[in-house]
C-alpha cells in the first residue's frame, strides 16, 4: 500500500490535521515535515498538530525509527512551535515515539484511540471540514 500523507483541513486555523493512510515510509514523514514548515512559515504562533491515522499502518521502516529525535530535528524546522501534538488511531510505536518527541522538545502530546476523534477534536477546539 502506497504511503500517503494528506492534509485534512480544519474549522480552526491554528490547528493543522493530517489524514495517515497506507504505509508509513521515510516518504510520508518528509511529506508531513514539509507541510508543517510551511504551517510554520504561515503563522506567527504556536500550532497544534493532529495527526489521524484511518487504520493500522503498515511499516516497511520502524516507526519509531522514523520519529527518532535526530530525524525529528533534521525535518522539521520550528518544533518548538508546536503547542499541542495529538495522535489517533496511531500503532504503538508511533504513541511511544510520540510521547518521547514530547519530553525533548516540551510538546503537549495526545493519543486517543481510532475510536475517539471526537474527543481530540474537542480538545483541540477544531473540528474537520
Amino acid at each position: 500500500m502506497p504511503s500517503v500523507v494528506s492534509h485534512s483541513p480544519t474549522d480552526n486555523p491554528r490547528v493543522y490535521a493530517f489524514d495517515i493512510n497506507g504505509s508509513l515510509t521515510e516518504v510520508s514523514v518528509e511529506s508531513l515535515a514539509a507541510a508543517l514548515n510551511q504551517a510554520f512559515d504561515d503563522n506567527e504562533d504556536k500550532i497544534d498538530v493532529l495527526l489521524i491515522f484511518s487504520s493500522q499502518i503498515e511499516t516497511k521502516v520502524d516507526a519509531a525509527s522514523l520519529l527518532s529525535v535526530d530525524v525529528i530535528k533534521a525535518k522539521f524546522r520550528e518544533l518548538y512551535r508546536v503547542r499541542r501534538y495529538v495522535t489517533v488511531g496511531a500503532p504503538p510505536s508511533v504513541e511511544r515515539a510520540s510521547k518521547a518527541l514530547g519530553v525533548v522538545f516540551q510538546l503537549e502530546v495526545h493519543t486517543y484511540p481510532a475510536s475517539a476523534l471526537g474527543d481530540a477534536c474537542k480538545l483541540l477546539q477544531a473540528q474537520r471540514r
